[in-house]
């Protein structure tokens, strides 16, 4: 037990490198901001530090000023960071946000280079949307403060450092003082001797690569006055406490550990089970077989879905595996309706709350969740449970119409299930082509064990034992193709058919992917000039027209008599929509302004983006010859919405290129 344990403990730390929690070589304004930049916009990061960390306020990082070229970079390396944090959190249900400060670098005594937060202070990054966009931080109202303590971790496995639970305790304390000098004796107390550079300004963080990483000797540390806003992963750490107490149980010689015992033993049996049953055969003819109204299936099943919920009763473990979409969410709502109905408990825990989620929807739509409890943060959802406790105890909704009903609907199926035997027996007869259904079965392999499933019914007829052979080579040959070429994500799926199709053909399709793909790059590079996201192809062809009126006098280098006068007019009257789009609804100052320049340059970029992607959208169309209309349709929604698809472009030609002959020989099968 006691090393079972110890292994799934160990499973739980990421102590590589590329735990940013551990090693952090360099910022991504995907994952991290570096709180020192704020002073490019006259900002003092230790005043946002006290703020957070001392006075627990909410304080405001950026607002976005379209006159202030610092405010839009760091608005964007802002906005960069909190979608990818809200993509974690739709997918996992985790936020795991935090000011690091301050850092400490160095070498393990195994040579392993560390350079992470000491400290995590648990943040909410909030946008704020007015006039230009406004960057908000807020401490996290149920959250504490806490020791890094991935970090820890690697440090006590890889240079013997005892790390005991008081001082993760006083680390929520000690991590509000912002004094450096507390900080080393603190450190010292727990045996960890480090340095302090004495600098008391924070200073910008400095990317590194291997060949660049600082060298130290092994078992020196140092205190670093950086500040970083970044995603440090906690999730897996947290449970660890957990893992030492059971650990510590069994130290103190007490092995019951309860329910978690006896999953983790899961499996430990004197008896082997075979390797390609549910349950021994003989324990399945000793359990008597369930009648009709003792199953409460609320969603359909087929005969495999069925037996795995019958196994569930006379088996301790059981894995069920399979693809998306065979089943698997629609055997987990069938289990908790049969214990429900059964009057039992019933656990499920998931990795992601995705999971969780689609679970409790289906049960919620069959008028089950009264019956259920959603639980994805302990503090948040403990009222919502304790009411549904509540109200579970408080009614009776026993329904006798319902129970009659029910034991009809039940001998009903009970009477299918006998007819459907009695065709079974079909199984053994001689077929007019020579077969048993029987003989068939034998010669085939089970249907999840095969590839591909081919429709042969329009040369069913044709088929009889003295020419299955040579049909079966004729299907294998197209089987062989259909393996490379049939599957959903082969790039060139949505093509028509090439039967027809001549080697000059191949030229053509190739040609046009060619011209489309320049065209592709070239509107993501004019896209990538906006951060307006309503900025599109398609609403570059609805002004167009209007554009094209004054292109030619947006270049500053040409001198045109009324050039600034056409200007003037077109900004404040034809182009005034336009222009408000691009300054985002604030006031234009004019030709003389300062944004004028970079509003020039946007215009100009706009039009070509208009002319560019039309072109690509005009040649997409000649590809309607060789591909589906609805592939055309969606390559077209998604050129006008921005989406441009350059890397489907570059693969389709690349296939093409590859595969045009094998994909013609094929289709003339």
């Amino acid at each position: 037990m006691k090393e079972k344990l110890t292994v799934l403990k160990d499973r739980l730390n990421d102590l590589s490198r590329r735990n940013r929690s551990i090693c952090m070589l360099k910022s991504s304004n995907k994952w991290n901001f570096d709180l020192s930049e704020l002073v490019k916009i006259n900002k003092n990061p230790q005043d946002i530090l006290a703020g957070i960390i001392k006075n627990n306020s909410k304080v405001e990082l950026v607002t976005q000023n379209v006159r202030n070229d610092e405010s839009l970079n760091l608005s964007g390396k802002l906005t960069t960071l909190y979608r990818n944090l809200k993509s974690i959190e739709d997918e996992t249900g985790l936020y795991d946000l935090y000011i690091g400060y301050p850092f400490i670098s160095g070498s393990m005594l195994d040579g392993t280079y560390v350079r992470a937060p000491l400290f995590l202070h648990p943040v909410k990054l909030e946008r704020i949307k007015t006039h230009g966009t406004k960057w908000m931080l807020t401490t996290m109202v149920d959250s504490e403060p806490m020791l890094n303590r991935p970090l820890f971790l690697a440090m006590q496995k890889m240079s013997d450092l005892y790390v005991p639970d008081e001082m993760y305790d006083e680390a929520v304390e000690k991590s509000t003082e912002l004094e450096f000098l507390s900080w080393l004796i603190w450190l010292k107390k727990y045996n960890i001797n480090i340095s302090w550079s004495n600098v008391k300004e924070i200073q910008p963080f400095e990317n590194y690569t291997q060949d660049t990483i600082p060298q130290f000797k092994k078992g020196e540390f140092q205190l670093n006055n950086h500040a970083i806003l970044g995603h440090f992963p906690q999730g897996n750490s947290a449970i660890l406490r957990d893992y030492e107490d059971f650990l510590q149980h069994l130290e103190e010689g007490d092995v019951d550990l309860g329910m978690v015992g006896e999953l983790i033993n899961v499996g430990e049996v004197d008896r082997a089970y075979a390797a390609d049953n549910l349950i021994d055969t003989a324990l399945a003819d000793e359990s008597p077989k369930k009648e009709e109204k003792d199953k409460f299936f609320v969603l359909d099943t087929d005969a495999s879905q069925e037996e795995i919920i019958d196994s569930i009763e006379n088996t301790e473990g059981l894995v069920v595996h399979g693809p998306p979409g065979t089943g698997k969410s629609q055997v987990i709502v069938n289990i908790i309706a049969n214990a429900v109905a059964s009057q039992k408990k019933i656990l499920l825990v998931c990795q992601k709350r995705a999971a969780l989620d689609v679970v409790y929807q289906r049960l919620d739509g069959l008028g089950l969740s009264a019956s259920v409890s959603l639980l994805h943060d302990e503090k948040k959802d403990r009222t919502v449970l304790y009411r549904k406790l509540h109200n579970r105890l408080s009614k009776d909704e026993y329904a006798q119409d319902l129970e009659v009903e029910y034991e009809q609907l039940s001998n009903k199926i009970q009477s299918c299930e006998d007819e459907l035997n009695t065709i079974a027996t079909g199984l053994y007869e001689t077929q007019p082509f020579g077969f048993r259904a029987y003989d068939l079965y034998g010669r085939g392999k089970p249907v999840s064990q095969q590839d591909i499933i081919l429709d042969l019914s329009s040369v069913l007829k044709a088929m009889n034992k003295n020419n299955l052979d040579e049909v079966l080579t004729k299907i294998l040959s197209y089987g062989d193709y259909y393996s490379r070429f049939g599957q959903e994500n082969y790039p060139l799926k949505d093509r028509r058919s090439f039967a027809k199709l001549e080697i000059k053909d191949r030229l053509t399709i190739v040609e046009i992917f060619k011209k489309v793909s320049e065209k592709a790059a070239k509107s993501i590079h004019y896209l990538e000039h906006f951060e307006q996201e309503d900025i599109t192809p398609e609403y570059s062809w609805a002004v167009g027209n209007k554009l094209e009126k004054i292109y030619e006098d947006l270049n500053p280098e040409e001198k045109k008599t009324l050039q600034k006068l056409r200007l003037w007019w077109w900004t404040s009257f034809t182009g005034k929509t336009i222009v408000e789009e691009l300054i985002e609804g604030e006031n234009f100052k004019g030709l003389s302004s300062k944004e004028w320049p970079k509003l020039r340059e946007s215009l100009k970029i706009l039009y070509e983006l208009s002319n560019v992607s039309g072109e690509m959208t005009k040649e997409v169309r000649q590809l309607s010859p060789y591909f589906e209309e609805e592939k055309i349709k969606q390559y077209h929604n998604q050129i006008s919405k921005g989406d441009i698809p350059l890397s489907d472009f570059e693969k389709q030609q690349e296939f093409v290129i590859q595969d045009f002959e094998d994909i013609r020989n094929m289709d003339r099968i």
